[in-house]
């Protein structure tokens, strides 16, 4: 095989590779409407901490991608009163360290509050999670999108950092971390730096199949700065972790 059929293979199998994560997009839908902002609230204090665990414990990035997205399926479709929202997403995020990492953290090393919540109540909770998912813990993230459109993308060492932290922040609000577009909010993420010529440019340089246009991705790359604006500006959110996003600039 010469280089020019290498280059063709590897766009091929990097567009089926887009192609079947937006398909399990549309197959796992999350309905997000039935909360309230006490809720939202909850979530919030919990990534934050989640975020500032993750950063210590030097965990890969689609570990905590993959948490926050077991903890909204199964507590939106579970709603479940016997646990804790803390021990969930805990319990989430040890096991989307067991599938992601390559040493597995120990649950030892997670901070549960043992005496109220005991191993076997956790071992318990993560049965009821791995189920609720129905086992398939591969669930399409930011990340995922994000990881496909960087191949296509020249970004610089700076860009690509900040890249990575705008979709963490993104996951403070359950809308947009969890819609079936969420291949246009990681490009937006990624575009969120560039001039509106250079957006243009960049997107008709990729080889992707998109339902969107240009126009619809600059409209949503405004939504990506308003919302990373808003957390900045609720003191609420971002206590732990907002040292990690000081330098993140989207105006």
């Amino acid at each position: 095989m010469n280089e020019y059929e290498k280059q063709i293979s590897s766009i091929d199998y990097l567009t089926e590779n887009f192609i079947n994560l937006k398909k399990k997009c549309r197959n796992i839908l999350i309905i997000t409407n039935k909360f309230d902002s006490a809720f939202h609230l909850s979530r919030a204090k919990l990534i934050d901490e989640i975020i500032s665990i993750h950063e210590k414990m030097k965990m890969k990035e689609l570990t905590l991608f993959l948490t926050i997205k077991y903890f909204d399926f199964f507590v939106i479709e579970k709603n479940p009163k016997a646990f804790n929202e803390r021990s969930i997403m805990l319990t989430c995020l040890y096991i989307a360290a067991k599938i992601n990492e390559i040493n597995v953290i120990e649950i030892r090393y997670l901070p549960f509050n043992f005496l109220e919540f005991p191993t076997r109540k956790i071992l318990k909770l993560e049965e009821n999670i791995v189920d609720c998912l129905n086992y398939q813990l591969n669930l399409p993230t930011l990340y995922d999108f994000l990881s496909l459109y960087l191949k296509q993308i020249p970004l610089n060492s700076e860009e690509f950092k900040k890249s990575i932290l705008t979709i963490e922040l993104l996951l403070f609000d359950i809308n947009i971390s969890n819609t079936i577009h969420l291949d246009l909010i990681s490009l937006s993420s990624i575009f969120s730096f560039y001039s509106k010529d250079s957006i243009e440019n960049q997107f008709e340089k990729l080889s992707y199949p998109h339902s969107f246009t240009s126009k619809h991705l600059i409209q949503c790359i405004n939504l990506v700065k308003k919302t990373i604006n808003n957390l900045y500006d609720n003191p609420n959110y971002l206590r732990l972790a907002k040292s990690k996003y000081i330098n993140l600039n989207l105006s």
